[in-house]
This record gives structure tokens, C-alpha cells and sequence, in this order.
């Protein structure tokens, strides 16, 4: 008899041991996020074209940007199978490489690329590794980019999508910290004209490896 229920305790032991060990990354449930970092690295690839009676032109060309200023306020639920799914509101700052705008242009010039946007996020808490948790994901979204160059300045908006991995520590059930990278694409910037019988175009593309650190609160 006495063998009996010390087996019945340790079959509900081990039962309930994956629940009570499950961590915080993967407990469903809604969450608010906050998240800052830095877009380490990353190029603006500028590509134009100018088109005439006599004349037809086109060319391409990268300015590395310098590391800058990451942040977003995310919300989100997280699902029984590891799933979560978010809202994730963003702002990004970068200096263009002084050298190499300056070589571009020809001349000593400082420039900047800014962007505001909303992603819409899918995340998957792929496995625990020790007390920590690895997580990737992928998201899609909407924005505006914001160019600097000298004393002009214009915007465009736009499609704006990333990729990121990363690791989740759970300090409390409620409460979980993690550093994340991610590959971060901003809106295009394009702009087109024409004076006569010339035309001309222009579109620049901006991409950042962002590392971020961030605080999930469970509700």
C-alpha cells in the first residue's frame, strides 16, 4: 500500500514538473515589450539613372552608415505551441559614414537616415538552452525613411520587412529579459522627375544589423 502511493506521488511529480519548469518565453498569454539597441552596421545603396535626347546614364553606389540608435514598444500574445505573435512599433537613427558620402559627392558632407514604422511580427521559442530559451521570427511592415544630406533633407514612405534570432532569459514567471539581432530593412527612399526632355530617377535603399536587449511583462 505504502509502495503503491509513493509511486502515484511520483507519477504526479513528473506530471506536473514540465508545467512548474515551462519557461516564462513560451507561457501563453498577452505581453508588452520594451526594447533598445543599436543598428551596429549596415549600408545605404544608392542606385539613379538620367535620360535625354543625347544622353543616357545610370550607375549605383554604398555609403556604410555608423552605428546609431534602436528602439520599440511591442505588444503581443504568445501561444501554447511556442507561437507568438506581436505589434511592434519602431524608430531607428543612423549617420551615414562621413568618408564615404564625402567621396561620393565630392565634397565634406555629413548625412542621416531616420525611419519610423510598424511591424507585425511572428515568434517562435524554438528550445531551451540551460535556463535560457533560443526564439526567432520575422516580421513585415510599414514606414517612412527620412534622408538627410547636408542642409536637405526629404522622406518617402513605404514596405519595410526583418528577420531576427535570439535568446530569452526568464527572471520571474511573469517578467523575461532577452538580446536579440536582427536584419532590419527600412522603407525605400525613391524620387523621380524630368525637365524637358530629360528624365532622371533615384532610389536608395537602407539595411542595419540591429543587437537590441529588451523586458517582456506577461499580463
Amino acid at each position: 500500500m505504502r509502495l503503491r502511493g509513493l509511486c502515484a506521488a511520483a507519477i504526479a511529480v513528473a506530471c506536473a514538473t514540465p508545467a512548474l519548469a515551462q519557461p516564462a518565453e513560451t507561457r501563453p498569454g498577452l505581453y508588452g515589450q520594451l526594447t533598445v539597441g543599436s543598428g551596429v552596421a549596415g549600408s545605404a545603396d544608392l542606385g539613379g539613372r538620367l535620360s535625354g535626347p543625347d544622353i543616357s546614364l545610370s550607375g549605383s553606389a554604398s555609403v556604410d552608415v555608423d552605428p546609431g540608435y534602436f528602439a520599440s514598444l511591442s505588444l503581443g500574445n504568445s501561444f501554447t505551441n511556442g507561437f507568438a505573435l506581436e505589434l511592434e512599433p519602431m524608430f531607428v537613427k543612423n549617420d551615414a559614414d562621413h568618408d564615404d558620402l564625402s567621396t561620393l559627392v565630392g565634397a565634406s558632407i555629413n548625412g542621416s537616415v531616420r525611419a519610423y514604422g510598424v511591424m507585425a511580427n511572428a515568434i517562435y521559442a524554438v528550445a531551451p538552452i540551460g535556463p535560457t530559451v533560443l526564439h526567432v521570427g520575422g516580421g513585415v511592415g510599414y514606414g517612412e525613411t527620412k534622408i538627410r544630406a547636408g542642409g536637405l533633407a526629404d522622406k518617402d514612405a513605404g514596405f519595410m520587412w526583418q528577420v531576427m534570432a535570439g535568446v530569452s532569459y526568464p527572471m520571474t514567471e511573469t517578467l523575461t529579459y532577452d538580446l536579440t539581432y536582427r536584419y532590419l530593412t527600412l522603407p525605400k527612399y525613391k524620387v523621380s522627375g524630368s525637365v524637358g526632355a530629360y528624365s532622371g530617377a533615384a532610389k536608395i535603399d537602407t539595411s542595419l544589423h540591429v543587437l537590441s536587449a529588451g523586458a517582456r511583462m506577461k499580463f
